[in-house]
């Protein structure tokens, strides 16, 4: 289902201080972004359908958003209604969403010209932040975001290659749980810190997207780096090779700012976490389609 710029209500356009026209489709995927502009300012409109998160969990990623921009931490931070509301909840086609919306990130996102030892000593101090100001963070009462556990992705297996995931899924994901926890290692984290979710500028990188955002070990946020780095289409050199030394800059630029400890030994398992989910929502998602050669290639490895 894709929703029309226009279809977008007239109050909610009002209640933004906009109108209907204003608004500019631009992606779906799980959630409907739109563009617009507000005297002279780009923001982006986020329709979340309450079937991907319930209200009280967008309201929970909406306060711990709000939360780190108050600490100084470089997000796309949440811009608030005419009346100060920072949800709305609209009604499209018979579908019930919550609206949010969002600063622009200023610079390039996901630009080829970045994927250096710099942006990704950066992207490691940036998550260190994001780690060690969630440690100071109290969520309000009743915005809780989920723990990593309740959004594991839940599939009918329709093939030998999807039962064998769901198994290996099964097995790491007893091996995380005997983790210890404590405040130094579980938290809150954004869980999709992937290269397409900062931006880049001259002032430096700036997150958004905290869709995702749930209670996890910190160790986390690395293995989802990792693994996404390692196979982004910009990576060229042999895999061991280029891990190697993503993972010596990445935790350098993330000790800047935070500390892992012992519990840096757990990346490679949460990769493997992040790398069968990535698998099962891709092999949902792609059905039924003609795959580039990148997603195939993707898929065998």
């Amino acid at each position: 289902m894709s929703i029309p710029p226009l279809q977008i209500p007239a109050g909610l356009a009002a209640a933004y201080g906009v109108s209907q026209g204003d608004f500019r489709f631009i992606t779906q995927v799980q959630n409907y972004i739109f563009a617009y502009e507000r005297n002279g300012e780009e923001l982006i409109l986020r329709l979340t359908p309450q079937t991907h998160q319930s209200p009280e969990h967008v309201r929970a990623e909406v306060d711990w958003v709000n939360d780190l921009a108050g600490r100084g931490v470089p997000v796309a931070g949440v811009v608030p209604a005419s009346d100060g509301s920072l949800c709305q909840a609209v009604e499209l086609v018979g579908e019930h969403f919550t609206a949010v919306t969002f600063q622009k990130v200023r610079g390039e996102i996901g630009s080829g010209k970045y994927w250096t030892t710099d942006i990704f000593f950066e992207w490691g101090r940036l998550t260190g932040r994001l780690h060690r100001e969630s440690r100071e963070y109290q969520p309000g009462f009743g915005r809780r975001r989920a723990g990593w556990g309740d959004r594991l992705p839940s599939v009918i297996a329709e093939s030998v290659d999807d039962e064998i995931a769901m198994e290996r899924l099964a097995k790491v994901a007893e091996r995380v749980n005997s983790l210890p926890k404590s405040s130094d290692s579980y938290g809150l984290i954004h869980a999709d810190l992937h290269f397409w979710n900062f931006g880049v500028s001259p002032a430096g990188l700036t997150v958004f997207d905290f869709d995702n955002s749930e209670y996890n070990w910190f160790v986390a946020d690395l293995g989802t780096a990792v693994f996404e780095a390692a196979t982004c289409g910009y990576q060229k050199l042999p895999r061991d090779e280029f891990i190697k030394g993503f993972l010596e800059t990445f935790v350098e630029g993330y000790e800047r700012e935070s500390t892992l400890g012992p519990v840096v030994e757990q990346i490679p398992l949460f990769a493997k976490v992040r790398e069968i989910c990535i698998y099962l929502v891709l092999r949902r998602r792609w059905k039924n389609r003609t795959l580039s050669e990148f997603q195939r290639r993707f898929l065998s490895r």
